[in-house]
């Protein structure tokens, strides 16, 4: 019998979004497809779009920066962030860039504050901080792009540990006020531009079970964007990002991978991924094509590609009318 001929390769293509001209809304893709902002952050997208569950999250960013993900622990991306109050409520303002003394004396404090409760911290990045957990919660988390600039009350911890882990995350902020006020930390961190963390956002908490080897691939530039790079060299290659899509076409013609993830960090990716990843989905050289757009506020949108070059030109005409 003649061997089978593997599909065409599906592809989740990650950029910076650059910003439609006098609009703060879109992406400026309009003749490629309808840019739909999506509040479920790029990493939980990224997954949508890979067949992965969303649980996968933590397991895979740690896989990324380099940590042996055993097959019995859990693990969740524990962000540190800044908080800002807004009337009566309490909002999550930024990720926090702790210095490596604000980082090193938090750890400390967290770690010796959670070891009865099996929780251990870990920072292989200076702002991408992860958690381990011997015994894991059953509760949903929100991804921090997606909580970013809202309140801590709206995305506080849901399901049947919920009021557990908010506790915890309520014992987190307490405890760090008080690290940062003993130590200066804080003050000292923000004069250099260095901003000591008023609290940690964990999130993605799954185990290796919810990440199989072997459902896909990803490339993640040097410069790529905090979790969702670390995500991408998680599903287990390492390798460098192609010099441009028709290079990595050429590579992944006759695998057996079902899924790749390509992350970059240029905005000016249009002629060299973009569009010929558009051709190739059009002309059938890509059985599937999903591009998440990043703006530098954070908001993720999924653009939807036009079929046809018909269509491409029927929504250029509706936008000059």
């Amino acid at each position: 019998m003649p061997a089978a001929v593997p599909s065409p390769p599906a592809l989740t293509l990650v950029v910076p979004a650059p910003v439609a001209d006098g609009s703060a809304q879109a992406p400026r893709w309009a003749g490629f497809g309808d840019a739909e902002p999506l509040a479920t952050g790029v990493v939980h997208a990224a997954l949508d779009a890979l067949g992965l569950p969303r649980d996968a999250a933590g397991p895979l960013v740690a896989r990324g920066l380099g940590i042996d993900v055993a097959a019995g622990d859990a693990w969740a991306v524990a962000t540190p962030v800044v908080l800002a109050i807004h009337g009566d409520d309490v909002r999550i303002a930024a990720r926090a860039h702790p210095s490596a003394d604000a980082t090193a004396a938090t750890l400390a404090a967290l770690n010796a504050h959670f070891a009865d409760d099996g929780i251990a911290f870990v920072a292989p990045a200076r702002d991408t901080w992860l958690a381990r957990f011997a015994a894991p919660p059953a509760v949903m988390l929100a991804p921090f792009d997606a909580a970013l600039g809202g309140s801590l009350y709206a995305h506080r911890p849901t399901g049947p540990d919920g009021r557990r882990v908010e506790r915890w995350a309520n014992e987190m902020q307490m405890l760090l006020h008080a690290q940062n006020d003993r130590s200066n930390l804080a003050g000292r961190a923000r004069q250099a531009g260095d901003g000591a963390p008023d609290a940690i956002w964990w999130w993605g908490l799954g185990t290796a079970r919810d990440a199989p080897p072997g459902h896909a691939r990803g490339w993640a530039d040097a410069g790529s964007m905090h979790e969702i790079g670390a995500l991408a060299r998680g599903l287990g290659s390492p390798r460098a990002v192609p010099a441009d899509f028709a290079a990595w076409l050429a590579g992944a013609r006759g695998t057996v991978m079902r899924e790749s993830l390509v992350v970059l960090s240029s905005a000016h990716a249009g002629a060299h991924w973009i569009e010929p990843a558009l051709h190739a989905w059009r002309t059938g050289a890509l059985r599937a094509l999903t591009l998440l757009a990043i703006r530098d506020d954070g908001t993720v949108f999924r653009v939807r590609p036009y079929p046809s070059l018909l269509a491409r030109l029927r929504r250029r005409l509706q936008g000059h009318a």
